[in-house]
């Protein structure tokens, strides 16, 4: 399970506890997935936006993926 918490992003694999994935210079500005439905197939589109927060300029960098579900293709 992925979750985001006062702009940290966590892992939590089963009753364990949540685990930090960002470290205390970048902070999650945004986290979205989006289901696509296709005629064929079924998938996930996943956006993350991190922000850097040292110096004096923050640094926003945005990263993009989608993920076909199995056994919808």
């Amino acid at each position: 399970l992925l979750s985001v918490s006062n702009s940290v992003l966590n892992i939590q694999t089963g009753a364990g506890a949540a685990i930090a994935l960002t470290t205390g210079h970048s902070q999650v500005s945004s986290l979205t997935f989006t289901k696509i439905t296709t005629a064929n197939s079924q998938a996930v589109r996943i956006q993350l936006a991190l922000t850097d927060t040292r110096g004096q300029t923050p640094l926003t960098l945005n990263f993009y993926t989608t993920a076909v579900l199995r056994g919808s293709y």
